[in-house]
């Protein structure tokens, strides 16, 4: 009996660490495609398109460089950043 008790403990203790780390790869993963949308936004849009983007999709643009050829930016959301980079096809 203590074992099945021992045994079904374990069980769920392993799935609540499962669970948190899965979490946070479903946060880090949606910052990224924002930070991705954001990116591409700011190559047509500019700085407002990308920031407009970003907060619609519950982000936060912290960050916004265009160096002419390349646009780089930087997302925040919650306590997740990314950074990405997009430029216009040749």
């Amino acid at each position: 009996m203590f074992a099945v008790l021992a045994c079904g403990v374990l069980t769920a203790a392993i799935l609540n660490v499962l669970g948190a780390y899965g979490a946070e790869a479903i946060e880090a993963t949606r910052v990224q495609i924002v930070a991705d949308a954001a990116a591409l936004a700011g190559v047509r849009l500019g700085e407002e398109g990308a920031r407009h983007l970003a907060t619609v999709n519950g982000g936060e643009l912290l960050a916004l460089r265009d160096s002419g050829s390349v646009v780089e930016v930087r997302v925040r959301m919650g306590s997740h950043e990314a950074v990405a980079y997009a430029s216009e096809a040749p």
